[in-house]
């Protein structure tokens, strides 16, 4: 294990606690009596700790079923698990995909602000291929030239985002009558009400809108280069091609999700915005709590929160297009795997939420990641060789 790897854990470890009805002592308070015994031990080996058990892999695996029977009611076959070996492999595959689409769409485009939708129809064979070459150059000249412009436009958006969550908790926290830190709002201390909170965000959402009229701009290059990559891959006659009936096999798969997404962009806005609303409802609410109005807004934010995921959901009902251990299994399913009782259970309306949009962007830039990786060889082993 390498040292700094060691040096965190062992920091984590010198920070737990033990609690009053925890079954077991920290690490900390472990390891500080072990150093007070100061015992020379009765037995000392170097064999791992894994022969103690008898056929440990079956133990794991019935283990980790168990526990997605009990905290996700979720009734798995064996075949359904991972390896750790597999998720590390997956991971860091799903690593090189990511940097590609940075590559290629310069991370302009996410699920709140989507590739806009391509007809498939439009991606007809014979196409001017040289058409499209010349046109994809000077495409790609503008973007390189433009390149230190996109990465200084993404940087500013990313923190009117962060300032715009910020705001926003700022207003849910008070207009449920709740006190903030000033300083955790980046405003005067004094001036931590909504006449202060509200004019702050409004002010940040027109620098959202005026920064994306500039994204707007960048999105129409990179869409225009996108759809002549595809143009001139559906251009190519051979269709025996392995390699071209693999990449067109691809989009094929990928288009139908991509113009999804772009549906229901406004559904992903909201539920982002839920998500953060419900989790700092949850975060201020005690077991004690006798405000029932409080307790109304908790109640009507994840009744919503399950609304807009069950929008989602059904909207999303497309074969999920990368391998996996169900079969045939659905987008729908894989950014759900658990579908919340009701929602009168806040805190697991607020758990599959998150878990949706994760799952949601995870997935999304791993499809433009993928179509990154074909339109750059397209670029590179069609167009320029």
């Amino acid at each position: 294990m390498p040292e700094n790897v060691k040096e965190q854990i062992n920091s984590i470890n010198m920070k737990s606690k033990t609690g009053l009805y925890d079954t077991h002592p920290s690490d900390k308070d472990r390891i500080k009596k072990s150093n007070k015994i100061n015992s020379a031990g009765i037995f000392k080996s170097n064999i791992p700790a894994a022969k103690l058990f008898n056929n440990l892999n079956i133990l794991l695996t019935q283990e980790t079923m168990r526990h997605y029977r009990i905290k996700y009611g979720l009734t798995l076959k064996k075949e359904q698990l991972i390896s750790t070996e597999q998720l590390i492999e997956r991971e860091n595959k799903i690593h090189k995909v990511l940097k590609e689409s940075e590559n290629f769409f310069y991370n302009i485009f996410t699920i709140y602000f989507p590739l806009p939708k391509i007809n498939h129809v439009n991606l007809k064979e014979g196409s001017d291929s040289n058409l499209c070459i010349e046109e994809i150059k000077k495409l790609r000249k503008t973007l390189t030239n433009e390149k230190n412009e996109i990465i200084i436009l993404n940087n500013r958006l990313t923190k009117i985002y962060e300032r715009l969550d910020k705001y926003w908790g700022a207003k849910i926290l008070l207009e449920a009558g709740f006190k903030i830190n000033a300083e955790n709002f980046g405003i005067r201390k004094g001036t931590e009400n909504l006449s202060t909170i509200n004019p702050k965000y409004k002010k940040e959402q027109n620098n959202l809108l005026s920064n994306n009229s500039i994204r707007m701009k960048y999105s129409e290059i990179i869409y225009k280069r996108l759809f002549l990559n595809l143009q001139y891959l559906y251009s190519k006659k051979d269709t025996v091609n392995s390699q071209v009936s693999e990449y067109r096999k691809q989009i094929e798969s990928f288009l139908p999700i991509i113009n999804s997404i772009f549906e229901i962009r406004s559904e992903s806005f909201k539920l982002n915005d839920g998500y953060i609303q419900l989790f700092l409802l949850l975060n201020n609410y005690t077991n004690d709590e006798k405000n029932q109005i409080f307790i109304n807004n908790i109640l009507t934010c994840s009744k919503n929160l399950l609304n807009l995921m069950a929008t989602i959901y059904n909207k999303l009902k497309i074969k999920y297009p990368f391998e996996h251990t169900e079969k045939n299994i659905l987008i729908s399913d894989f950014i759900m795997p658990h579908i919340p009782s009701s929602s009168d259970y806040a805190a697991e309306v607020l758990e599959a939420s998150k878990l949706m949009l994760d799952l949601m962007n995870e997935l999304y830039f791993r499809i433009l990641g993928d179509i990154s990786i074909i339109c750059n060889q397209i670029e590179s082993e069609l167009l320029f060789c």
